[in-house]
């Protein structure tokens, strides 16, 4: 919240205690932006069992992981600002994501107000038991003698861990694969998988609407046909892309924006949007959701497989090109090969 918007939450507070209902007067719930177990949930119970004590009312605790802390973070946005759900702020949702993403749900300014410091904790750097090396000056040797070859995980693109390995890697001279495309936390792409399913099957109904107008109009009387339902559709596909940001799976997103802009393209005046379109942006929005069922059964699976469909939804947007590359997780450059000289 702005300083303007704490103003407003003091004196609320304060009408509420001048009419016998004192703060609080019911349990304050307390969301966590990550799974269950780490640090940022040892330090929640720890403080709401002092809360507890000195305010006499139940601190509810909620865990709700997932895009580094921006799925909690545009919930608790959203909620009534009457003190009543608080969440545990984090460097990478305060300070890092804003600069990180295109467009959050959120903003850090506005829509937030510190209360207090809680800890500092310290990134911890740890390897596989059957890794051969017994400290860090060791691992740094590994990684240099096999450059590009060893991968690292961490909470997700733009976390503290992220981040830390990075400064490492600029620090020792290492070159480490940070692996951005797997996810952890199923909890937090069941959800993704749960609203992109809805999104789609509300483009595609409005699709399927618009041709069926399209078709019973005359054709002199096209353009009389209201194109605000491709608008909803395009602006569903826009959240799916969205949602598949906020959980750190950039290549999926991929797919997604390619549909949107074929749409986008296909829905300018003269509308071109035909059934034959409409089946291939629906043949890429059914690869991406059964790409998403496999990662969430954990089942081996490569943005790679979804390559046809967004080949296709691509020459729909009227790309250039449309390369495997494009799909690939890890970074790449394109390098010319010079030719033979005699």
């Amino acid at each position: 919240m702005s300083m303007r918007l704490a103003f407003s939450l003091l004196l609320i507070l304060f009408l509420e205690t001048a009419k016998g209902q004192a703060y609080p007067s019911k349990p304050i719930r307390l969301v966590v932006p990550f799974a269950p177990g780490g640090s940022s949930s040892l330090v929640a119970r720890l403080m709401a069992a002092e809360m507890e004590k000195g305010l006499g009312k139940q601190i509810v605790i909620e865990n709700k992981p997932g895009g580094g802390g921006n799925i909690a973070m545009q919930e608790v946005a959203r909620a009534d600002p009457d003190g009543y759900t608080l969440i545990i702020g984090h460097v990478g949702s305060l300070a890092v994501n804003p600069y990180m993403y295109e467009r959050l749900p959120y903003d850090v300014d506005r829509d937030f107000a510190a209360v207090s410091l809680l800890a500092i904790v310290p990134a911890i750097f740890v390897v596989h038991v059957d890794v051969p090396a017994k400290d860090l000056r060791e691992f740094v040797a590994l990684a240099k003698s096999k450059p590009g070859q060893i991968n690292y995980g961490s909470a997700g693109n733009g976390s503290a861990g992220h981040l830390a390995m990075e400064y490492l890697k600029q620090a020792t001279g290492m070159d480490l694969q940070h692996d951005s495309e797997t996810i952890d936390d199923l909890s937090a792409l069941a959800w993704v998988h749960d609203e992109l399913r809805r999104s789609l099957e509300g483009a595609h109904k409005a699709m399927r609407r618009y041709l069926k107008e399209a078709e019973t109009a005359a054709a002199s009387d096209i353009d009389a046909v209201d194109p605000a339902v491709l608008r909803g559709a395009r602006a569903q596909l826009h959240q799916g892309v969205g949602a598949l940001e906020l959980v750190g799976l950039p290549t999926a997103a991929q797919v997604l924006r390619a549909c949107e802009n074929a749409l986008g393209r296909l829905s300018g005046r003269p509308i071109k949007l035909d059934a034959a379109a409409v089946e291939t942006i629906e043949r890429a929005s059914f690869a991406l959701l059964d790409y998403l069922a496999r990662l969430l059964a954990q089942k081996p699976v490569s943005p790679l497989a979804m390559f046809p469909q967004y080949r296709a939804v691509q020459q729909l947007a009227g790309a250039a090109r449309a390369h495997p590359a494009d799909l690939w997780t890890h970074e790449w450059q394109w390098r010319a090969i010079a030719a033979d000289v005699d």
